[in-house]
């Protein structure tokens, strides 16, 4: 018997950088959102597709395309339209920094 896989809500694509959007209700009812990252690239020598989650520089465009992207939307999807949000604009400190 074949397992069905679990496959992300949305993916967002932008050059070789994926970013898919997961969701997954707990036992308690509540909606977990996750997101995972990858770069593909293929081999040299027009080898197989490969992933990686290193970056380089010139990756950094994409990867932030991808990342704008995917918060709009998760702004959108888990806000009622009818409340207001206010986002603190402050700059972080070493003190914001869990590690």
């Amino acid at each position: 018997m074949s397992e069905d896989k679990q496959r992300p809500v949305k993916v967002y694509r932008q050059g070789k950088v994926k970013l898919s959007r997961w969701e997954k209700i707990n036992n308690n009812g509540h909606k977990n959102v996750s997101f995972s990252i990858d770069k593909y690239y293929k081999e040299d020598n027009g080898g197989d597709w490969k992933s990686t989650k290193v970056f380089f520089k010139d990756d950094l465009r994409n990867l932030r395309a991808c990342l704008e992207r995917a918060e709009i939307e998760a702004v959108k999807v888990d806000i009622p339209q009818t409340e207001s949000v206010q986002v603190e604009n402050r700059p972080a400190n070493e003190e914001d920094v869990p590690f």
